[in-house]
C-alpha cells in the first residue's frame, strides 16, 4: 500500500559498493523516475523502498524497480540496460503494485437476486461497503465485511440495469459497476464495453513492472481487481459517457436488458429475431472480429443498432479463457464499414445542424433541428454499402474550424459527427460525440434525440417528449 516499506532482492551485486535502485513509474503515460534508494550494507543484494514519492506516500499504480551495480573499474551497469524500460527486455520481476483499495466484479451480467461475488483487496483491514443503482442516490444494500475473503451478497430485484458497488475503508474510497438482469425481457439489449475497460487498465498483470494494455499490444489477463480512471476503480469513460446515458433511460422509463461485449463473445446473440434494437452504451475500442461480424449481420437482416462514443468497433481483439489476446491497432473503418476521422477538438464550442435529412427516421423528431455546443466530434464518412437517412455536422458556417484539404488547401466538406443509415435491411445510428453524456443533463435537444434513439430501437415512431430536469 502507499507509504508502506518494498522489500527488493537482486541476484548478483558488487561486494564493494552498495546497490543502487530507481524506481520508474510506468502506467501514467511515459515511463518517469519517480524516486531512488540504495542497499543498506555493501555488498548487500536487498535493498527496501520506503514508499515514498517527493516525501509523500506513492500515488496508486504500477511501478519498476531498475537496479544499478558498479564493478570495480567503475562500470555501471542496469537491468534493463535501456532507459525508459520497454517491454521484452526486464528481467525478472522487478514490479510493484501500488494501491488502497481494489475490487474484481463480475465482467458478465448476473440475474436478480441471485449470489454475486466480488473480490476485495483492502490491504488488510474491514472495510464498509453500499450498492445504489446507476444515477441514483437511494442505496439499496450496505454493510461491513472483513477482510481474507469474498464479499457475497445478492443481486438487487427489479427491472435490468448497471448498479455501483462503492467500497471504503477510512479515508479511501473505491467504486465498480455490476450488471444485474432481471427474468423479463425488454426489446433494447445495452452492451457494456468491458473488454474495453479491462483492456484499457493500466494493471501489471506479469511482474515485469509494466501495465498490460491492449493499447501496447499486451495480453491481458481477466478478471482482475480494476484500478479504473485515475484509481477510482471506475472504468475509463464510464463517468463521462456510459453511466449518463443509462441513467437518463431509467430516468425516462426506458426499459433495456444489460450484457457485456465479453459476454456477447461466448454466444450466439444479438438476433433480429429476438432483440428490435442494440444499444452499445460506450466507446467499444476493442472487439472480437466474430462479434463484429454478428452485429454486422444482424443490422443486414433487420436489426437496429445504435453506437455511442468515440473510435468504436475499430480494433480487433481474440477472447481466450481468461485471456485477452492478439489486439490489432485501429483500422480506417468501423464493424460497418464508416470511414471515421481522428477526434477533432475544436477551439470554441460549434453548432451542429443536418447535412442530410430525411424526416422518416424521426431522429430530429421533436428538436430545434440544432445541436448546440460540442467541441469534440469523431466525423465519419459512411460505408458505400448504407444509404443515409440523416448526417449532422458542422456546417459550412464553422468552415474556419474544418480540417485542411491537402490537395487544395481550402477547408474540407462538412462531415457528419452523428448519422442514422440504412444497412441492408436495418438501422445503423452512430453517435460519434463524446460530449453526450455531460450535455444529457440539461439540454433538452440531446436528451429528445437521445430518446429517438431509444424509440427507433424499439421500433416505436419518435414523438416530441418534455425536457427532464
Amino acid at each position: 500500500g502507499p507509504g508502506q516499506r518494498v522489500a527488493v532482492t537482486v541476484r548478483r551485486v558488487s561486494r564493494r559498493r552498495r546497490t543502487r535502485f530507481a524506481v520508474w513509474r510506468t502506467d501514467s503515460g511515459k515511463p518517469q523516475r519517480v524516486a531512488a534508494f540504495e542497499s543498506r550494507r555493501k555488498g548487500s543484494r536487498r535493498g527496501i523502498w520506503d514508499g515514498l514519492v517527493d516525501g509523500r506516500p506513492a500515488p496508486t499504480g504500477t511501478y519498476l524497480f531498475v537496479p544499478t551495480v558498479e564493478d570495480r573499474a567503475g562500470n555501471r551497469g542496469s537491468a534493463p540496460a535501456d532507459l525508459p524500460p520497454q517491454a521484452g527486455t526486464i528481467p525478472g520481476r522487478p514490479g510493484v503494485i501500488i494501491r488502497r483499495l481494489a475490487v474484481q466484479a463480475p465482467l458478465e451480467p448476473v440475474r436478480t437476486s441471485s449470489r454475486i461475488e466480488f473480490l476485495v483487496d483492502s490491504r488488510g483491514q474491514s472495510y464498509r461497503w453500499n450498492v445504489r443503482r446507476v444515477g441514483a442516490a437511494r442505496r439499496l444494500k450496505k454493510g461491513s465485511a472483513k477482510p481474507g475473503a469474498p464479499l457475497v451478497m445478492r443481486a438487487p430485484n427489479g427491472v435490468s440495469g448497471v448498479y455501483l458497488l462503492e467500497v471504503r475503508r477510512g479515508r479511501f474510497t473505491t467504486r465498480v459497476p455490476f450488471m444485474v438482469q432481471s427474468a423479463e425481457r425488454a426489446p433494447i439489449l445495452a452492451v457494456l464495453p468491458t473488454i474495453s475497460w479491462v483492456g484499457s487498465d493500466t494493471i501489471d498483470d506479469d511482474g515485469d513492472g509494466l501495465p498490460n494494455a491492449l493499447s501496447a499490444g499486451a495480453t491481458v489477463r481477466y478478471p482482475r481487481p480494476s484500478s479504473g480512471s485515475e484509481g477510482t476503480g471506475l472504468p475509463v469513460g464510464f463517468a463521462e459517457q456510459t453511466a449518463p446515458l443509462l441513467a437518463f433511460l431509467d430516468r425516462s422509463r426506458i426499459r433495456y436488458d444489460v450484457t457485456s461485449d465479453l459476454a456477447l463473445a461466448d454466444s450466439s446473440d444479438p438476433r433480429p429475431t429476438d432483440r428490435e434494437g442494440v444499444l452499445l452504451a460506450g466507446p467499444a475500442r476493442w472487439v472480437p472480429r466474430a462479434s463484429a461480424a454478428r452485429l454486422r449481420r444482424y443490422v443486414q437482416r433487420g436489426g437496429r443498432l445504435a453506437s455511442f462514443g468515440e473510435e468504436s468497433l475499430r480494433r480487433g481483439v481474440t477472447v481466450q479463457r481468461g485471456r485477452l489476446v492478439r489486439p490489432t491497432q485501429p483500422s480506417t473503418t468501423d464493424a460497418f464499414g464508416a470511414r471515421l476521422r481522428p477526434v477533432r477538438r475544436l477551439g470554441r464550442p460549434a453548432a451542429l445542424v443536418p447535412l442530410q435529412e430525411d424526416p422518416e427516421l424521426g431522429l430530429l423528431e421533436g428538436t430545434s433541428a440544432s445541436l448546440d455546443g460540442f467541441r469534440v466530434l469523431e466525423e465519419s464518412l459512411p460505408s458505400s454499402r448504407s444509404r443515409l437517412k440523416l448526417r449532422i455536422g458542422v456546417g459550412q458556417d464553422r468552415g474556419e474550424e474544418a480540417p485542411i484539404d491537402a490537395e487544395t488547401g481550402a477547408p474540407e466538406a462538412p462531415k457528419p459527427a452523428l448519422t442514422g443509415s440504412r444497412l441492408g435491411a436495418g438501422v445503423v445510428i452512430r453517435v460519434g460525440l463524446p460530449e453526450w453524456g455531460r450535455r444529457l443533463r440539461d439540454d433538452a435537444d440531446v436528451q429528445q434525440v437521445t430518446r429517438n434513439v431509444a424509440d427507433i430501437l424499439r421500433r416505436v415512431r419518435p414523438r416530441p417528449r418534455s425536457p427532464l430536469r
